[in-house]
């Protein structure tokens, strides 16, 4: 019965119209979270079985590393013309999928870039601090960020680039999502042609690589960096 309700308000409290796109915005979503790529996995190397449409043994398909990325975190904000009443509801996100598939170094400075990739953001109850641990994936992350009652946004990547000064500990992301399902697609105007800027940080719990700070906003947009924080997450609450 409360998850029934919870979604009906989560769908109720959307405006019935779309809010236009302006050349200055603000981000959609704002999200904190962290990340963590997955060592060097490598893919075995696939020997096929003859058989009777194929006679002759194929040749085997090599095997290949495979890095991949990987991030959880908690919603900061939502704008209009989405709705979020924190204190009803919480938001998580959880971003999956995403494979090393160039990296190169300029000094002190890696430029990765990664390919697939999903984005997916998640309502569940009131709010409680959701637990990162440590050395991810753990008993709570993914699992605590991906398990609501209901999936509020859902998509894909077409391009994501990491930037990363390893001397500082300081970088940025920029990638190009298409949102793709959710409760809240309806509401969100030319889903297809979003993008997701942030800023990652050195400093995160043992075994994730760095904190990331970011917003989604519409291709063709600008807006000015806005500071968040853990704490700023916390107020919403309140």
């Amino acid at each position: 019965m409360l998850r029934a309700l919870l979604l009906a308000l989560l769908v109720s409290t959307a405006p019935s119209t779309p809010a236009a796109a302006s050349d200055v915005a603000i981000p959609l979503l704002d999200v904190l979270g962290y990340v963590w790529e997955e060592g060097m996995h490598v893919e075995r190397a696939v020997v096929p079985f003859p058989d009777v449409d194929h006679p002759r043994m194929p040749e085997a398909r090599p095997a290949r590393a495979v890095r991949r990325l990987s991030a959880v975190g908690e919603l900061v904000s939502v704008e209009s013309p989405l709705m979020w009443d924190p204190r009803v509801f919480s938001l998580s996100w959880y971003l999956r999928d995403l494979e090393l598939v160039e990296e190169r170094f300029v000094g002190d400075t890696r430029i990765a870039s990664f390919a697939g990739g999903r984005f997916s953001i998640h309502a569940d109850g009131p709010y409680e601090p959701f637990e990162y641990g440590t050395r991810p994936p753990n008993e709570s992350v993914p699992s605590t960020f991906s398990d609501g009652f209901a999936t509020y946004l859902d998509g894909r990547f077409d391009r994501f680039v990491l930037t990363f000064d390893t001397a500082t500990g300081l970088g940025t992301i920029e990638a190009a999502i298409a949102f793709t399902g959710g409760t809240a697609l309806p509401w969100v105007d030319d889903p297809e042609d979003w993008r997701f800027d942030a800023v990652a940080r050195r400093g995160a719990p043992m075994g994730y690589a760095f904190q990331v700070s970011g917003g989604f906003l519409q291709k063709g947009t600008t807006t000015a960096a806005r500071a968040s924080s853990w704490g700023s997450v916390k107020a919403r609450y309140r």
